[in-house]
Order: C-alpha cells, then structure tokens, then sequence
C-alpha cells in the first residue's frame, strides 16, 4: 500500500479532497459453475448475485493500479468479512488512510493501527444528510470510480466474462492474481 507523503501530489484530480495515501477498496465477484456437494453451494451462492460465486478483495491506488488480491472467499461471505481476514489490513500503515463503500463497515479493524477511513455518509438514525455530508458523499463517489474502473478491468479478461468451470477451482486465485497484475500494466502492453 502507499505510504502517506510526497505522493499525494501526483494524485488524480479526484482524490485532492483526500490529504492521506488512500487505497479505494472494493470487492469483486467471478461467476462459478455449481458445485454438486450441497455443503459447498451454502458458501459460494450470492443472493447478491443470484449466483455461485468467488468473491476477492482488490484495493486499487487512486492511478487505478490493484494494490492487492486476496484468495478467493465464497459468495456468502460478507465484504466485511473478507476484509479483516484476508490480511490486508496488516499492509497499512500508521496514518495512511483506505476509502471504502458503506457496506464495508470496517471501522474498528482501521482504528487499531491509526488509519482514517474514508466512506461515504448514510442517514443510519436521522432522516436526511447535512449538505456537508451530501458534498463528502459526492467526493468519495467521485474518487471511488477509479477502483470500479480497476474491477472492470480485470473483468474484461475472457476468464471472467463466463462461468469459471469447478475444473479451475484449484487455481483461480492465481488466475486472478495474475490477471490483475496485466491490468496494472500500460495500455499499449496489453492492448
């Protein structure tokens, strides 16, 4: 992950709301065939999605590089969940700063090791936003279109616009990972 510093000037226009290195994260999922053991379809169908399916963590920099992949994790499992188990809170350092989705709610694991959250309001116990928390919400929406950007990447690879076959269970993690880093690379490398 970024280090707080000198680097915050060479951030997209987007991100000058945001004085600390920030790592945007989000959570994707890929399409998976149906297992047929009854136990394992419980832990990777989405009602999300409506879909079996292999969630992954994948932090984006505000230049839209993916920072970090996590293993793969059922589609039952939370966005939350993820976070605090697939280490890369640990890849944080003290004053630097993540900007999440809402659903992430993740508060408590930054806290421990100093790290300002970004997230955009919600109206949790009151009936509507302050127009401060309205242009808060605006600005991390703004900023958070880079790791949508980054996802979509990932997901033009041929891989993951159908259904992954359970015959690559064993390694679709690094099919991601692998995936992942071509779309950190430039345009012209890959294109």
């Amino acid at each position: 992950m970024a280090k707080p510093g000198n680097v915050t000037k060479f951030y997209p226009e987007a991100f000058k709301p945001f004085p600390r290195a920030c790592p945007i994260t989000d959570c994707t999922a890929i399409y998976v065939h149906k297992p047929s053991v009854a136990e394992a379809q419980a832990l990777i169908y989405s009602s999300y999605k409506s879909h079996n399916t292999s969630k992954y963590l994948c932090p984006s920099l505000p230049a839209g590089i993916v920072s970090f992949v996590s293993k793969g994790y059922g589609g039952v499992s939370s966005d939350r969940f993820i976070f605090s188990d697939s280490g890369v809170i640990s890849k944080f350092s003290s004053n630097s700063a993540c900007m999440v989705d809402c659903v992430f709610n993740v508060q408590g694991f930054l806290l421990t090791k100093q790290v300002k959250l970004y997230m955009p309001p919600f109206t949790k116990g009151q009936e509507q936003l302050t127009k401060v928390n309205v242009l808060q919400g605006w600005a991390i929406a703004k900023a958070r279109i880079h790791v949508e950007r980054a996802i979509q990447h990932l997901k033009r690879f041929r891989l993951f616009q159908s259904v992954v076959p359970l015959t690559l269970k064993d390694t679709l993690d690094d099919m991601v990972i692998v995936c992942a880093a071509l779309t950190n690379l430039p345009p012209p490398l890959i294109g």
